[in-house]
């Protein structure tokens, strides 16, 4: 653990806002903190971490011994559920297996036909077919031939 608290002090990492900590630098925390029983603000300094946030993480330790500091922290407590939910995901599945060509506002449409009180836009239903239903969107140009832009280049002149 000294070789890669030294390895850390060596690259000093770019300032940014918001840092996010590498496995590395949790781990030679964890090691000073928990096992050579060191105070939060030196594991901190050792491990290259802001000794707040080191604070912040020996406080939550002792108050649960089995949470686990290497996975991401994420703020889900104030996140507004979805307005999709799987009845509307179903719907959409059957829509495009009947209609694979289907665009956004047909989609918003087919859901607004559908669903009462069903009232989103366009990029959020898009998104919920990316990200939710994992179906992918693609967009589609028409193949315009040599002739055709030669004829448009000499409306131009």
């Amino acid at each position: 653990m000294e070789e890669v608290s030294e390895e850390l002090s060596e690259n000093t990492a770019i300032v940014r806002k918001y840092n996010v900590y590498t496995d590395q630098q949790k781990a030679v925390y964890y090691y000073f903190n928990r096992v050579k029983l060191w105070k939060a603000a030196a594991s901190a300094r050792k491990a290259q971490i802001e000794i707040r946030t080191a604070q912040k993480w020996a406080k939550r330790l002792k108050a649960d011994p089995e949470w686990n500091i290497y996975e991401k922290q994420t703020n889900t407590s104030n996140k507004k559920p979805s307005q999709l939910q799987e009845e509307h995901k179903q719907h959409l599945i059957q829509l495009f297996d009947k209609h694979p060509q289907a665009t956004r506002s047909e989609v918003v449409d087919s859901l607004t036909a559908q669903f009462e009180n069903f009232n989103l836009k366009e990029t959020a239903v898009g998104n919920f077919i990316l990200y939710e239903c994992n179906l992918t969107i693609v967009i589609g140009a028409m193949p315009v031939s040599t002739s055709e832009r030669g004829q448009k280049r000499l409306k131009q002149c």
